[in-house]
């Protein structure tokens, strides 16, 4: 899983996570991505609003789904 700060400021990640994107999908390979078109670098520990929450919530489940690391009940 991917969450894409649409407002990054740091040259070239974007870039990057958009190239792996379009690998993985010229590849078929399965990949999930979240864009988020306001959020800025490190949105998920400095911005509190409903939508970067959305995406802490969506990579929590994505890695209790994938990884079993975290009891479901804490993560819904």
């Amino acid at each position: 899983m991917i969450a894409r700060a649409g407002k990054d400021d740091n040259p070239g990640l974007n870039d990057s996570i958009d190239n792996f994107c379009a690998e993985a999908l010229a590849r078929n390979a399965p990949v999930s991505l979240v864009n988020y078109p306001r959020g800025e670098h490190c949105f998920d520990i400095l911005d509190d609003s409903a939508e970067a929450k959305s995406i802490i919530r969506l990579a929590l489940t994505f890695l209790n789904d994938h990884l079993s690391i975290l009891p479901s009940a804490n993560v819904r």
